[in-house]
């Protein structure tokens, strides 16, 4: 009895092997990986890539609080950053206010997010000013590749960033592994190429306002760019946060990158961000508006200042603020009304920041 048991067991164990090894073959090394295949799942059974930079030059994990938008495909980036060390991460919904959005100093849209949405890229789209806003007012916004191989034409046009970037789930074989490093920047100063993301989703064209630090040596197509925009930083990357990934990245790109989109760092020494010079007033949000709006501005060290409303006329509406002011973004409501507690009537407006030499104004629009 405990003979037919043992030689039971053995032919399942020879099963098993059989069959572990039969689809290991089929679904990795035997037969060529292409952009297809990562634009299905984005993985693979390999492993991270190794570390190359020894401790004292890496960027490190501070604790930033970070707002993931959940798509549906937000695990892979969740489970990366908290193993990394992040642990204030919050999700989100991918329609999630500007209000929402400014609680946190770091907004990510992970992988795939554009198919993970029911192929209806709308649904964020409809949110691109309140992005594009967070942003400019100080926050970081972390983009990965949108995927959108369920679009309509495969393509899909990100309208939450500064300047607007079109995606197509056209992949280049021929980049998988070849890529171009600008490596005078902090994020990928001394980093290797198999630690970078590289060119899945592509755009073909990218308005030069973004700076490339990661392209695809065949086809040109980046892979990393990024910018400064208002008060904050934009960072867009086309590879997978998963150490499953095809070519994962390391540890090291993503801290370098998640750190400089969230003004953590302009050096590997860990400096502290450089911020502007000069005073800088936002645009107001919402715009148009009814009742109420929001103006912020940022003031490079403490001052007099004061924040007015005028007509197109020129008269004076009424002063939202007036007195000493630290450095730093200031935020203030205006809800309609005229000095006196009125409502005003529909029509542009005009408010004014002034803090001694400086004077910066700018258009709102009340509908009602």
């Amino acid at each position: 009895m405990n003979l037919y048991t043992n030689k039971g067991k053995m032919i399942v164990f020879f099963l098993y092997l059989f069959l572990f090894t039969f689809l290991s073959g089929a679904f990795s090394g035997d037969r060529p990986r292409t952009g297809s295949d990562v634009n299905a799942d984005g993985l693979s059974d390999g492993s991270v890539a190794e570390e190359t930079l020894p401790l004292a030059r890496r960027a490190a994990v501070s604790d930033i609080t970070i707002g993931l938008i959940e798509t549906g495909s937000s695990n892979d980036f969740f489970n990366r950053l908290r193993n990394i060390g992040y642990s204030k991460i919050t999700l989100l919904p991918v329609n999630a206010t500007l209000e929402t959005l400014s609680q946190f100093e770091l907004i990510c849209l992970p992988a795939n997010w554009a198919n993970s949405i029911g192929g209806n890229a709308g649904e964020i789209l409809a949110e691109s000013e309140a992005y594009k806003q967070y942003a400019f007012n100080g926050g970081g916004l972390y983009v990965e590749q949108p995927n959108p191989f369920k679009m309509p034409g495969d393509t899909v046009r990100v309208t939450l960033l500064p300047e607007d970037v079109t995606f197509h789930t056209q992949y280049d074989t021929a980049d998988f592994a070849p890529i171009i490093i600008d490596s005078s920047h902090v994020i990928t100063e001394g980093l290797s190429r198999a630690e970078m993301p590289f060119p899945t989703d592509t755009i073909p064209v990218l308005d030069p306002s973004y700076t490339v630090l990661v392209r695809g040596e065949v086809t040109g197509y980046p892979s990393l760019f990024i910018r400064d925009y208002g008060q904050g930083r934009v960072l867009v990357e086309t590879g997978h946060p998963s150490t499953r990934a095809i070519f994962p990245m390391s540890d090291a790109i993503i801290i370098r990158m998640v750190e400089w989109t969230a003004g953590k760092i302009t050096s590997l020494a860990g400096e502290e961000p450089a911020l502007p010079g000069q005073p800088l007033l936002s645009p107001n949000y919402p715009n148009p508006f009814n009742p109420q709006t929001t103006i912020r501005f940022y003031l490079p060290a403490g001052t007099e200042a004061e924040l007015t409303v005028f007509d197109l006329l020129g008269r004076e509406i009424v002063t939202l603020l007036k007195g000493t002011m630290t450095r730093g973004v200031h935020s203030v409501e205006w809800n309609g009304k005229n000095r006196t507690g009125e409502t005003v009537n529909s029509g542009v407006y005009i408010y004014r920041l002034k803090t001694g030499a400086t004077v910066l104004s700018r258009r709102m629009l009340l509908l009602k």
